[in-house]
């Protein structure tokens, strides 16, 4: 992927998994992200491979106590974490970057009532961001997300990882 199509990803894509068992020291976001802006557009999916993670952030949503022993309302993410922001990149030194985006966390209650929304900052610390999506496009639900077995047969993780592979190749 381009870095303009990896930074444009996070732009009202759904985070629908964070996978720390891709590959050693890398998290990955697993993203179904429209290709366009607009209603009723193709989405695909993709996947953004943070390697050699150092560190990953979620900004504390206001109002809520930072002591553990003090009850907290839990988030409850339906469908996935909504991202609100294109990507950006600051390096932080040779060897990092700082990589970030803003995200909506919603809570719901539990008969699934909008609680709170809210856009929070996602901070990732790591060497390099790899970008790998599938080739297929399909339309997304009512809830803007692909199903499970719609996810995979855009591209299955074999598929990705294979592309990963090759991404790591090539640095």
């Amino acid at each position: 992927m381009s870095e303009f199509e990896i930074s444009d990803s996070t732009n009202n894509g759904r985070i629908a998994a964070i996978r720390w068992d891709i590959l050693p020291w890398a998290v990955v976001l697993d993203l179904d992200a429209p290709v366009s802006e607009g209603a009723d557009v193709l989405a695909r999916r993709v996947w953004l491979v943070f390697i050699d993670l150092d560190q990953i952030c979620f900004s504390k949503p206001q109002g809520l106590p930072v002591a553990p022993d003090v009850e907290t309302p839990g988030f409850r993410l339906p469908n996935g974490v909504r991202s609100t922001g294109d990507l950006y990149v600051n390096r932080k030194s040779e060897k990092t970057c700082e990589f970030g985006f803003t995200a909506d966390f919603a809570r719901y209650d539990e008969a699934d009532q909008l609680v709170e929304g809210g856009h929070r900052a996602v901070k990732i610390i790591a060497k390099s961001l790899i970008g790998v999506c599938s080739v297929a496009q399909d339309a997304l639900d009512d809830h803007g997300s692909f199903s499970y077995e719609q996810r995979n047969s855009l591209a299955s993780d074999l598929d990705l990882l294979v592309r990963v592979n090759r991404e790591l190749a090539g640095l």
